[in-house]
């Protein structure tokens, strides 16, 4: 019997060392267990074969820590406070090989809970699974599985645990069955029920601080003066790597990268598999040591993208004194803090190369990369405190019910849960384990909680922005936090007709089918368009879209939840602008004793990325260029689209730059749209220089008159000759700054934005004064009735869908008189007519009751109740019959405008014969005549012009005044457009001619003569 003799030997070599009671005590003990084990592992009813090595390994086990009893106990023995686990797919990939068989892992692991019992053997309790406390599934095993594979029966108390420490990108649940399959989760990601991070930061007493979602860094993090981590560094990056096939495309931004590198006499080395250098990983202290000593950066490159996902890549660079250059899906502001890494999905391969190439050469700013080091530690954290976690949570009461209050609070922002609820919750489960499926069920949310349903995909803001929860209105301590927000259609059990409102961002819903949209709506519901892009980019053009958002969310000023780029203060801090009807103080004073000028010497700077745009602003720089050489100056272009750099990881040098060497700064949109003016004209204002707009807004929304340039509406010729003359003139340089004694300009916070949206879903007078908007303004004192607001506020609040009820016509006076515009408002002067009536009460008119819109559908459709449909002449010259209104009432006036002549807008088809009964035109004998010349009398009456004009006979002359004055010359022509079916030109031309035989000229302004006078100096 080997192994009798074997264990002989073992109890005779101890006894030869000590021979005391206690001792002899402690071997019957062990005897005794040891023959307990026996007993499990030799009974020939379970056929059991026992191999030695198990023995060896128990006897050693034992005399390590005797905790191992419970461990190698049969689940007879077993005690009724273990934590049954059962691992449901295989042990081949982390975690599961860490959690091997039993409670070995948490006691080898020194846990401070140790009875939780790993198992993957199914038939544990005969076959039956639901006497598991947890099953845990391994998201690398899951993805060819099918619902025959999964357990058949489920225990209300039982965790249902996803595991993966893989990229979500790389192995992504995307089967339906596994909706609401899961309810709790181990993964990389910070947002999990058991995180099992890669990383762990901790501050210097020794606290774990991070990673976290809402990450909070020191501010104004200090440097270490005494260490320069340049040291004798002398080559780029390096790249440790082994798998050379990913889905980030990591090898192919390496290989761009190197492209630009070597411009800068610089490479990136790589290493292993995928390169020509090789660092073996028996060697690893040796690679890590080089590192440290020779390189500046290390690519940290992940092989794929997904939220959190930060690998020990990130570490390699951190812990050897290199700063890393990431590449992942994550936000790595809750890993680093800002200023101490390069992102390389934020930058181009060029950017990349130019910032490596400029970090090399200042070792001080290359220092202030790693001022992380004297406020925090990284570390890797080690597999005990994964798998502690795991039965620790599997212990805490305390945490099941947390992970209830996960989705809708935040301890850190001390969010007011009452101790009572959760003491009873306590009790509730501890007598019944059934209690934790109750209380995660809705009834734990509030019920003065606003509900937001994000319809459309998170990836563009300010969805970014809004978060899971009411983290986002806790975290920007909003007034109003009682909104909850989430992307989880079955949060109300499918039924989303409960959600108080459903968000859709612009950017998602351009491809969207009507199968897309949410099939049923309540009528208390707000669906709210979203959009920080320019509507050129992103139009809404669908008709499925007609009517069917109620609230809107963007950046125009007209928006119902304004989401602007600029925000305009007095001096006394409040928030004036910009608004749609924007009024400055007139007179503005300059600061007599600042002169902008300073010692600016070159015209214009453009920072940009982007190349091509829809606004083509690059082919209006390219112009402005050939007329400045004129002047000697130029537009100095910085980033990918012109020769000159200045990179992001130097921002604010830029920015001094700037500020001290340019006059003007060309704050060009990327396309045009109303209202659509984004931090470009920050960045001018910000630094001292006055901008030069480019874009589809009316900029006097946004800027006071004078203070600016805009490149729209001047020709390229014109805004150089501007430009060289304010650079000339001091004072008048100057006097485009006077906005500085009196506003300030601020880039509006996110917590403005997030805020402004739980206020207005809180806020039932706002809910009724949008549907005011549409016809009245109360700058303009509109006279609504007091006792109206009253009532309906009374009414929304004893039942919600009263909101629904006075969007309808019934708050429009019953005297208004409606006009449709048919055709489009992009001529005069449908362009004055602005929606509502606003342009009555805007000119102070006389009669104000006249309401203007262009949505044919105001009267659901039904055309023949509006007063006036008006048409301009300009759209008309090619429209069908089939585009024109199919039903008339008699009362109706079809009214046709036009502003231009009709020579060159005749209107000739024969189906407008008798089709307008009103004309408003320049022509004196239209029915509302829109002439560009008033003539009045002394008295002040409009007296012409008129079809049967009388003019006074006789008319006496001023004998006092002599209007010839100083006059020399003979005639001027002030004209740009140079073609025109009048033949203009050509009488010019001749009557040159004849001027000429007198010594006298016509002389000729602008694009069609030799002369100019800018229209800036009017």
């Amino acid at each position: 019997m080997p192994l009798f003799f074997q264990l002989q030997y073992c109890f005779t070599s101890v006894l030869i060392r000590t021979t005391t009671v206690k001792f002899f005590l402690l071997v019957i003990f062990i005897s005794f267990l040891i023959s307990i084990l026996f007993i499990q592992f030799t009974s020939k009813e379970n056929y059991f074969p026992v191999d030695d090595n198990i023995i060896q390994e128990a006897l050693e086990n034992f005399a390590r820590d005797s905790r191992y009893v419970e461990v190698y106990r049969k689940k007879e023995w077993l005690s009724k406070d273990i934590k049954y686990i059962l691992l449901w797919t295989r042990k081949d990939y982390e975690p599961f090989r860490q959690l091997g068989e039993g409670q070995r892992a948490f006691i080898k692991n020194n846990c401070s809970m140790i009875n939780c019992y790993v198992t993957d053997n199914r038939y544990f309790f005969d076959g039956d699974m639901t006497n598991f406390d947890a099953i845990a599934f391994n998201g690398r095993n899951i993805k060819h599985i099918t619902k025959y594979e999964l357990p058949m029966y489920r225990s209300p108390h039982q965790k249902y645990i996803y595991f993966n420490m893989e990229s979500s990108d790389n192995y992504p649940v995307c089967n339906a069955m596994f909706d609401d399959f899961f309810n709790w989760t181990a993964t990389y990601k910070l947002n999990s029920d058991i995180p099992f991070t890669y990383i762990k930061i901790k501050n210097l007493n020794g606290e774990v601080v991070g990673p976290k979602e809402d990450m909070k860094w020191k501010e104004n993090l200090s440097v270490e003066e005494d260490v320069m981590f340049k040291g004798n560094k002398s080559k780029a990056a390096a790249w440790f790597v082994s798998n050379c096939s990913s889905r980030s495309g990591r090898k192919a931004l390496v290989r761009n990268l190197q492209k630009y590198l070597q411009r800068h006499g610089l490479a990136v080395d790589v290493y292993g598999d995928c390169g020509p250098l090789k660092c073996p990983r028996y060697a690893k202290n040796s690679c890590d040591d080089m590192l440290e000593r020779d390189y500046f950066f290390y690519m940290s490159l992940e092989n794929s993208f997904a939220e959190d996902y930060v690998t020990e890549k990130l570490l390699t660079a951190l812990k050897h004194d290199a700063v890393p250059i990431v590449y992942g899906g994550a936000n790595y502001t809750r890993f680093l803090p800002p200023d101490t890494y390069l992102d390389a999905l934020k930058m181009s391969p060029r950017d990349l190369a130019d910032t490596i190439s400029g970090l090399m050469q200042s070792p001080i700013l290359y220092n202030s990369y790693f001022r992380w080091k004297k406020h925090y530690t990284y570390h890797d954290p080690s597999s005990s405190e994964n798998v502690c976690a795991l039965c620790a949570a599997l212990n805490n009461d305390t945490f099941l019910i947390s992970i209830l209050f996960i989705q809708f609070t935040s301890k850190e922002n001390n969010f007011p849960v009452d101790d009572n609820i959760i003491q009873e919750a306590l009790e509730n489960i501890a007598r019944d384990s059934r209690y934790v499926e109750v209380y995660k069920k809705k009834k734990w949310l509030s019920k003065d909680l606003k509900y937001i349903l994000l319809w459309t995909q998170k990836d563009y803001e300010p969805f970014r922005q809004l978060g899971e929860g009411q983290r986002a209105f806790l975290k920007n301590n909003c007034s109003m936090i009682n909104c909850y927000v989430t992307d989880n259609r079955f949060f109300f059990d499918d039924d989303i007709t409960n959600f108080d409102a459903i968000a859709f961002n612009g950017c998602n819903i351009k491809r969207m089918t009507k199968y897309e949209l949410p099939k049923h709506r309540s009528p208390h519901q707000k669906y709210i368009y979203f959009n920080m892009e320019s509507s050129d980019n992103y139009p809404v053009c669908n008709a499925m879209f007609d009517d069917f958002f109620n609230w809107t969310a963007t950046y125009k000023l007209n928006s119902d939840i304004q989401f602007t780029y600029i925000k305009i203060k007095n001096l006394n801090g409040e928030v004036v602008g910009p608004k749609e009807d924007m009024k400055w103080k007139e007179n503005l004073s300059v600061e007599e004793d600042v002169m902008y000028k300073g010692n600016k010497s070159k015209a214009a700077a453009w920072f940009v990325s982007n190349c091509s745009s829809r606004s083509r602003r690059k082919e209006l720089v390219r112009n402005l260029q050939k007329y400045l050489q004129r002047h000697g100056l130029a537009v100095d272009v910085y980033g990918d689209c012109g020769p000159l750099k200045c990179p992001r990881y130097a921002k604010n040098i830029c920015d001094d730059m700037l500020e001290r060497d340019y006059f003007f700064y060309m704050s060009l949109e990327n396309s045009f749209a109303e209202d659509y003016v984004t931090e470009k004209l920050l960045t001018a204002l910000k630094h001292s220089t006055v901008p030069i707009v480019y874009g589809g807004a009316n900029y006097t929304r946004f800027l006071p008159p004078d203070t600016y340039l805009d490149a729209l509406k001047m020709s390229p010729r014109d805004l150089a000759d501007t430009m060289a003359r304010l650079m000339q003139s001091p004072n008048l340089y100057s006097s485009y700054f006077r906005w500085k004694k009196h506003y300030t300009y601020h880039d509006p916070s996110p917590s403005d934005n997030v805020c402004a949206l739980c206020a207005a879903l809180n806020n039932d007078t706002f809910l009724i004064s949008i549907l005011f908007i549409q016809f009245t303004s109360k700058e303009n004192n509109f006279p609504v009735d007091d006792n109206i607001i009253q009532e309906a506020l009374e009414n929304v609040a004893r039942d919600s869908r009263y909101v629904e009820v006075y969007r309808k016509k019934k708050w429009l006076s019953k005297d208004l008189k409606y006009i449709l515009l048919w055709t489009r408002k992009d001529y005069e002067p449908f362009l004055q007519l602005e929606e509502g009536q606003r342009a009555f009460l805007k000119n102070n008119c006389s009669m104000i009751n006249c309401y203007v819109t262009d949505d044919r559908f105001f009267f659901d459709g039904d055309t023949t109740h509006f007063d006036a449909i008006a048409f301009n002449g300009r759209n008309i010259k090619r429209m069908t019959k089939y585009e024109l209104p199919k039903y008339r009432s008699l009362h109706q006036k079809y009214i046709y405008f036009n502003m231009e002549s009709s020579d060159n807008y005749p209107v000739c088809n024969a189906m407008f014969d008798d089709f307008f009964n009103w004309t408003a035109t320049y022509k004196l004998n239209s029915d509302i005549p829109f002439t560009y010349i008033k003539i009045k009398n002394r008295n002040g009456e409009v007296v012409g012009p008129k079809e049967d004009m009388e003019w006074k006979e006789n008319l006496s002359f001023e004998e006092d005044v002599m209007f010839k004055g100083n006059k020399s010359k003979a005639a001027a022509w002030f004209v740009s457009n140079c073609s025109s079916r009048s033949g203009r030109k050509e009488l010019v031309r001749n009557l040159q001619k004849y001027l000429q035989r007198r010594g006298l000229a016509v002389d000729v302004y602008g694009d069609c003569g030799p002369l100019k006078c800018p229209r800036y100096a009017k």
